[in-house]
């Protein structure tokens, strides 16, 4: 499956929940994941990327509004909070996304 995963920055917890996406799935295969940032990415570019995918991931539930209205019957939330993390490899982020991933499995 294309996915596409949108934070603020699009440095950490897209990035996170986007590797981890890309590691595995529920049938043992990788997903094909890009993470994008809503801040730095002109809606032109989260269009384009949001047509490419399959699904459009979002990390928390306000972010819905910060995406091209063209891509919200695509989109799921993995609600994660702010970003408290600091690092794309922090392990309760690493945690959170998992468990979300298997909630819906992905």
């Amino acid at each position: 499956m294309k996915i596409l995963t949108i934070c603020q920055g699009g440095t950490v917890r897209s990035v996170c929940l986007a590797r981890l996406l890309k590691d595995r799935d529920v049938k043992g295969r990788a997903h094909d994941a890009l993470a994008a940032s809503w801040q730095w990415n002109s809606p032109a570019t989260l269009e384009f990327l949001g047509a490419w995918a399959d699904r459009v991931i979002v990390m928390e539930r306000y972010m819905l509004g910060s995406i091209p209205e063209a891509l919200l019957g695509k989109a799921m939330v993995c609600d994660v909070g702010p970003d408290r993390f600091g690092h794309s490899q922090n392990p309760e982020l690493m945690a959170i996304c998992l468990a979300w991933m298997e909630q819906n499995g992905l």
